[in-house]
């Protein structure tokens, strides 16, 4: 009896741990579900990756099978029967893919080349409701494969290797040793319960963005993407760095914080790096990189004080309220005003009812401004392409009377454009929160800056 009951037990276990790992990827733009030209899954534990490429077309939520080398199948969200085509695998030489229709009908395969010359041409019978092929192609450049059934007719582009001979099978026939199966060709992929993966939704004219998970069976994910603002997808400053821009509502930023060591005309800023400089002199214009590190710099920008920021020290807000304040922007662009943030407050978060309180504001603008990367604890979901990375500060340390640099994976700092009492207002965001903080700070201390289009 006791064997018996292990026998069950351990079957029972068999059962549960053979289970594939099948998840769903949905990308969305404004709350929209879009449909991707891409989604790439890479496995951080082992190392191994899946390029997943000609997606099928008016799809949306894609359903990706991690335990079978991540094969993607496409869920049909309006019940249509408009899934009758799977593609499983494609690249260079070869593709495999599945069709359900009638048992007993025909299918016709046509492969044409760009200029619409017809290359290979057969008709196989289908014996079943589900048939699996494999297609190999010999013929080199982008051609496209023309699938017609009795009920349905599906087009997907291939790309050709000399390598191969070009022919088409079911996957229980025996092509030549040189023909892949589809678990060969799918990529490299592996995947096992507990491993971490980054998922990346692509989808051009658009900014891809990621996330980071565990997956387990039947798990849903949604990826957030982003736009660049129309006509400007990049920005150059003075000093050769090219930032991406974002469109969020009707304002246009930069994607990136500014790296800039020099105004539009040229004129340097005072490296906070030399022996000497920094200290509580409100009037310098300084930029900093956290802990004199360039390799940090590059990655989360520079840090500026206010004077160098708008360029100048300002005590007087009508001065600052005529015209925009261009300061360390590139030419076009601007230092944001705190009105300006406010706007960007109210769109990411509907749940803001003053955005010109001091303190943390709002419930969710935080995790929705903040990138998934850098951040010790809580990160954000980057929902609207705004990105913002830990870069830290450079601050007084209240105890010590010094200034000194903090923060760095746990704090961000934006300065304003916008003089109160003496000092700068600038807005923050803590690991830790969810919120967007708006407060006013020191204007010697440094902080992230980024820009808006005039």
């Amino acid at each position: 009896m006791k064997a018996i009951f292990l026998f069950l037990s351990l079957f029972a276990y068999c059962i549960t741990f053979s289970q594939d790992v099948v998840i769903s990827v949905q990308a969305e733009y404004e709350t929209r579900p879009v449909e991707l030209n891409a989604i790439f899954v890479e496995n951080l534990s082992n190392g191994t990756f899946a390029k997943l490429y000609d997606l099928p077309n008016d799809i949306t939520n894609y359903e990706i099978n991690l335990s079978q080398g991540a094969q993607v199948k496409a869920n049909d969200q309006t019940n249509e029967t408009s899934s009758n085509f799977t593609l499983l695998s494609s690249k260079p030489g070869f593709c495999s893919f599945q069709i359900i229709s009638k048992p007993q009908s025909n299918v016709t395969f046509d492969l044409y080349n760009i200029h619409g010359q017809k290359l290979y041409h057969v008709i196989k019978n289908l014996s079943a409701e589900i048939s699996t092929f494999e297609f190999c192609n010999s013929y080199s450049n982008i051609g496209v494969l023309k699938i017609t059934t009795d009920e349905h007719c599906y087009s997907i582009k291939v790309v050709g290797d000399a390598n191969y001979q070009t022919i088409l099978c079911n996957t229980d026939c025996n092509v030549l040793n040189t023909t892949p199966t589809v678990i060969d060709v799918k990529t490299n992929f592996e995947f096992n319960e507990g491993d971490t993966l980054r998922i990346t939704a692509i989808k051009h004219g658009y900014h891809s963005n990621s996330i980071f998970a565990q997956p387990i069976n039947n798990e849903n994910y949604i990826i957030y993407i982003s736009q660049p603002c129309a006509g400007i997808a990049t920005v150059t400053d003075y000093d050769r760095n090219v930032y991406n821009t974002v469109k969020i509502g009707n304002q246009c930023w930069l994607k990136e914080n500014l790296k800039a060591t020099h105004y539009s005309d040229g004129t340097a800023l005072v490296d906070g790096s030399l022996t000497g400089v920094g200290g509580d002199n409100i009037y310098l214009k300084i930029f900093y990189k956290f802990e004199d590190n360039d390799s940090l710099s590059e990655l989360t920008g520079k840090l500026y004080t206010w004077a160098a920021a708008i360029n100048g020290y300002v005590s007087n807000n009508d001065v600052l309220l005529t015209g925009h304040r261009q300061g360390i922007c590139p030419s076009g662009w601007h230092i944001p005003s705190d009105e300006e943030w406010g706007e960007l407050e109210l769109y990411v978060d509907n749940t803001f009812q003053n955005p010109y309180i001091m303190g943390l504001r709002g419930s969710v603008g935080g995790t929705n401004l903040k990138s998934n990367l850098l951040w010790s604890t809580t990160s954000g979901n980057n929902k609207h392409g705004f990105c913002i990375l830990p870069g830290g500060q450079k601050v007084i340390n209240l105890l010590s009377h010094s200034f000194e640099y903090q923060g760095y994976h746990t704090n961000a700092g934006f300065w304003t454009s916008t003089y109160y009492q003496g000092n700068g207002i600038f807005r923050y965001f803590y690991d830790t929160s969810t919120q967007i903080g708006r407060a006013s700070s020191n204007p010697a201390h440094g902080y992230s800056v980024r820009c808006i289009k005039d």
